[in-house]
């Protein structure tokens, strides 16, 4: 049976885009049957073999090193075979004149020649490869050498499935199927038959029905690979090959999947009770202990209402079957490692992250809530985020220029938030670091400012940190709450023109017992304030207010404040009393004039009367102003913030909805905090199944503010981790378990030619990294990015060499703790050389030394750096 070696659409569409340009295909095809035979006959695990497609080539390697090679050109079929250093003298001289010899071993050379096709290959040239490949392969089995570098833009696990299982490539598995089927209840859980009722009117004339049998593992039928089960159908699904995932349904729940599944045309008939109709990998397929249900409500049918009267309907998104699997894990530990095997197998097939959607909606649906960019420096992490945060935000916008990058940057700037006190904005950046707290992230307890000449002591006020300010933001539009408060107050045009508008606040919010004073104020119809408690202000001027002596304790500003109160509001103004700064409370119209009661039962003496136009209400600033409100107990509104449809009732008869809008928290170098301690209890609520809205939401109480908080499902986030400052691996467990994570690894294939030049740049870059991931791992790599733009000048080695100068030896310092010698293992003598030190450089017998004096090395002028020096970096010159 084939090997099931998981590969992507983007991968197999890659090998038969190479395939189509192939004109001898049978030279390809006996390629790939003999480097399957090879693989047999010397024993090795597919697994320790990697698989490149570059430049035209196909290639096999162990390691990273070149053993088996096909090229077409238009002298015929480019062949490389590695043979052992001993035998390259029976290698005949026509066919020796390209040779690449390896180190550090020394004992192998790679040849490469020209054919008319692959049969024309010498036999005893084969056998000396086959002799060589044994040789390789003993020697790196058990070593770090036969990993295999994922992400990289050569590798092609399509290629490698072919070879491994010898087929060709017309004979690889199809385009994923996502297919949901209708299959009959049975209270057996589908593992025997069961004499459950049906309305089906086969079950009713008394037959059993062949779906009851799906998950019947050990029955004889089935084999050590396979699972066979049967689906009612009217009409045949519209997948070919294997690649489909068979998504199992019945009244109204998800019961089971088959993997790698493959829907037969023609059922087998086993006997009276057992046809089958659809094959499925027995490792990637179950039935569910617990079954999913609500599907329509969680999105599982997509835009579907019901299941299809064929029997069966479509999926047309990926993201929504990973979210199901994922459901899956939550609810069915036990058959968790079945299930994480199904994932892998799905999201390896899924298509490529920076294909295009069919539409805004099924865009956005494949967008993870949590998602993490890794990779080493370079590789384009950035740029990604960019980009699915304006996807997040705009997906309208997104769709029109996903392939503009400078119409996505100014996109996005538009939409990031640039100063928390204001309103605009859905996309918040951050960076974590080795002194980011949870006081930063969630919320603390900051000083608060206090006015000018105050002689009261310093107070502090519970501030939110940026992840509570946007889930607040982000709250505000999953809601709806905001548009039941529009159009209550029903002002006409010139009531709002003539009114001005004042900030009040009645109490401390910080203070629970400031509570009386608020509850006070709206049974009583009236607002009060509590400074200068001794002076009724009655019938004073603005001035003789400012010239009242002030008692201890008490500030200018207080004077200020009481001014407001009692000479600049007016009858008919506006008072919107807020709670702290992101909430009015409150909403009044004024109604008397001033009036003082030092016998009043709340301790404040001053009073205005109002009529209360909404009271008791948490209004997010951002629907009635533009800005947040300060401190200032009393100050007036600028009248050009203040938002105007929130008062003026449109000539609309009902209040429009508020306009559904997403949020994005952007997390830079996340693996640089100390993610459980800056998240702290909060870590769970950002699970997608724990967000506000969700099924499983779920609350905490914020332990400065004692305030209830949850996460809404409209908040997304997505951090960046640089895997050369720390690995995947190392991060927080819990972390890793509710994000999704996405490579970004060096895709040289990417880079443009230079003009003007012979300078392989995808080559060199492939091979830098290919040495990197020998000496360090694929963590440690030199990303595209700098490469970027090389292409577009006209005279680039100059600009080559700035890149190498500036970003590519400086990372790889870095990398080798300045250690040049590992220096010149990467770049070679032209960019990294090594000398002894003079014979005259010491004072004495320096033969003496132990260890001996050391080779210094040095990097080379950048001016000798030419063309022959930077295609050294990939093949002899």
């Amino acid at each position: 049976m084939p090997v099931e070696i998981p590969f992507s659409s983007v991968e197999l569409e890659r090998l038969q885009r190479h395939y189509a340009s192939l004109k001898d295909k049978p030279s390809y095809d006996a390629f790939i049957r003999s480097a399957h035979a090879l693989l047999q006959r010397i024993g090795a695990d597919p697994y320790h073999v990697r698989m490149a497609l570059t430049n035209g080539h196909s290639m096999m390697e162990f390691g990273s090193r070149a053993a088996y090679r096909h090229k077409e050109d238009a002298h015929g079929i480019g062949v490389g075979l590695l043979v052992m250093e001993a035998d390259l003298p029976l290698v005949p001289e026509e066919l020796r004149q390209d040779v690449d010899r390896f180190k550090p071993s020394g004992e192998t050379a790679y040849v490469k020649f020209t054919v008319p096709t692959w049969a024309d290959i010498p036999q005893g040239l084969l056998a000396m490869n086959e002799k060589a490949m044994r040789w390789e392969y003993e020697r790196i089995k058990d070593t770090k050498l036969v990993e295999i570098r994922r992400g990289s833009s050569t590798d092609n696990e399509a290629l490698r499935y072919a070879v491994v299982n010898g087929i060709t490539v017309p004979e690889l598995p199809g385009p994923l199927g996502l297919v949901m089927v209708n299959i009959t209840w049975n209270s057996n859980d589908w593992k025997r038959p069961s004499d459950d009722p049906s309305d089906h009117r086969y079950v009713k004339a008394g037959n059993t029905p062949y779906e009851s049998w799906n998950f019947d593992f050990d029955n004889p039928r089935n084999t050590p690979e396979k699972i066979y089960g049967y689906s009612q159908r009217t009409a045949e699904p519209k997948v070919t090959g294997s690649n489909n995932l068979v998504i199992f349904y019945s009244q109204g729940k998800i019961v089971g999947f088959y993997g790698g599944a493959e829907f037969l045309h023609e059922k087998i008939h086993v006997n009276d009770q057992q046809d089958c109709n659809i094959v499925g990998d027995r490792s990637l397929s179950l039935v569910l202990p617990r079954k999913l249900d609500d599907i329509k409500a969680k999105g599982y049918l997509e835009d579907k209402q019901r299941m299809g009267q064929n029997g069966f309907i479509y999926l047309e998104d990926p993201g929504t079957a990973l979210r199901m699997i994922d459901e899956a894990i939550d609810l069915n530990p036990s058959e968790a490692e079945t299930l994480q095997r199904l994932r892998n197998w799905l999201t390896d097939r899924a298509p490529s992250s920076r294909s295009a959607a069919t539409s805004n909606e099924s865009e956005q649906m494949k967008i993870p809530l949590n998602r993490i960019f890794y990779g080493p420096p370079g590789t384009g992490k950035t740029f990604h985020t960019v980009g699915a945060a304006v996807a997040v935000c705009d997906p309208a916008f997104y769709a029109e220029h996903k392939d503009d990058p400078a119409q996505l940057r100014e996109r996005f700037n538009e939409l990031l938030v640039k100063d928390m006190k204001k309103a605009d904005g859905q996309i918040a950046f951050c960076t974590f670091h080795q002194s980011y707290s949870y006081e930063d992230f969630v919320e603390g307890i900051k000083p608060v400012e206090v006015e000018e000449d105050s002689v009261q002591p310093l107070r502090y006020h519970t501030r939110p940190g940026i992840l509570k300010e946007m889930a607040r933001r982000a709250g505000i539009r999953a809601s709806g709450e905001a548009a039941k408060m529009k159009h209550k107050l029903g002002f006409t045009p010139e009531q709002f023109d003539q009114a001005q508008f004042f900030k009040l606040s009645l109490g401390d919010t910080q203070n629970p017992e400031d509570q009386l004073i608020y509850d006070y104020c709206i049974e009583n119809k009236c607002i009060a304030i509590g400074f200068m408690h001794q002076h009724d202000l009655t019938g004073l001027s603005e001035h003789q207010v400012r010239s009242l002596p002030l008692q201890e304790g008490q500030s200018s500003y207080h004077t200020v404040a009481m001014n407001y109160f009692s000479q600049y509001v007016k009858e008919g103004d506006i008072v919107v009393v807020t709670k702290g700064n992101y909430l009015v409370r409150a909403i009044g119209r004024v109604t008397g004039p001033y009036r003082y009661d030092p016998r009043s039962p709340i301790g404040y003496p001053h009073f205005r009367d109002v009529e209360w136009l909404l009271a008791n209400e948490d209004i997010p600033y951002e629907e009635l102003y533009g800005r947040q409100f300060s401190q200032q107990s009393i100050y007036k509104l600028k009248k050009e913030d203040i938002k105007r449809d929130f008062f003026v009732r449109s000539s609309a008869a009902d209040p429009a909805p508020d306009e559904a809008r997403n949020f994005v928290l952007i997390i830079d170098e996340i693996n640089r905090g100390n993610v459980a301690g800056i998240f702290g209890e909060l870590i769970t609520l950002i699970e997608e199944n724990k967000r506000k809205g969700r099924p499983e939401a779920l609350e905490v109480t914020l332990p400065y503010s004692q305030e209830p908080f949850s996460i809404p499902d409209n908040l997304y986030i997505i951090g960046t981790m640089n895997t050369a400052d720390r690995s995947v691996e190392a991060l927080d467990a819990a972390l890793r378990r509710r994000f999704s994570f996405t490579a970004m690894m060096p895709e040289p294939g990417l880079l443009q030619p230079l003009q003007g030049s012979a300078i392989d740049l995808a080559a060199m870059l492939g091979r830098i990294n290919a040495r990197l991931v020998q000496l360090l791992d694929e963590d440690h790599q030199i990303g595209h990015s700098h490469f970027w733009d090389l292409h577009k000048e006209a005279d680039p080695l100059p600009a080559l060499r700035q890149v190498f100068t500036d970003k590519v030896i400086p990372q790889l310092e870095e990398y080798f703790h300045r250690d040049r010698a590992k220096l010149q293992l990467v770049l070679g003598e032209r960019f990294v050389s090594g000398s002894d030190p003079a014979d005259d450089l010491f004072l004495g017998d320096a033969n003496a030394m132990a260890p001996d004096p050391r080779t210094v090395y040095t990097i080379t002028p950048m001016d000798t750096w030419d063309e022959a020096a930077f295609r050294s970096l990939y093949e002899k010159v």
